[in-house]
């Protein structure tokens, strides 16, 4: 009776283990999708660690954002390097459920304002409305370009 128990119990941990492997695998493909874009909102919205406008991302650097039609240029730029297809290809071959909840992970991916920590943090953990709100810019462009090329290809 005690060897069927140790034999059900390591079949079971087989199973589980299998199952966590393909779970990380998606995981991975996930981060590599956030990660990307944490990136480009570093390097496309200012860090924001105090109240002057030399330390933090204005109202006027959104004018300048949108204006300068920045995400799509960040979007621009990712498309063409082999980066963006290798993360295209990844999230391609994910199932339908698991890439619908990655992609709404990822049009999320922003700092927390200011005013959801509570604080001005001077180490930059958070950001301005104005910078938060470029980069949830950033994500979404980045997002309809992922769905837009696992859609059709291109």
């Amino acid at each position: 009776m005690r060897m069927t128990t140790w034999i059900s119990l390591l079949m079971l941990l087989i199973l589980g283990l299998i199952g966590i492997d393909a779970g990380s695998a998606q995981s991975r493909q996930g981060e590599e999708l956030i990660e990307l874009i944490k990136r480009e909102q570093s390097k496309n919205v200012k860090k924001s660690t105090g109240t002057m406008a030399y330390q933090c991302f204005t109202d006027d650097d959104l004018v300048r954002f949108r204006e300068s039609g920045r995400a799509r240029r960040v979007v621009e730029g990712l498309k063409a390097g082999p980066e963006f297809e290798a993360v295209v290809a990844a999230i391609r071959d994910m199932p339908e459920a698991a890439r619908h909840e990655l992609l709404s992970k990822a049009r999320n991916t922003a700092q927390p304002t200011w005013a959801r920590l509570g604080y001005i943090d001077p180490g930059g953990r958070g950001q301005t409305e104005a910078g938060r709100t470029a980069q949830l810019a950033i994500s979404a462009a980045i997002v309809d370009a992922v769905q837009g090329t696992v859609q059709t290809g291109k």
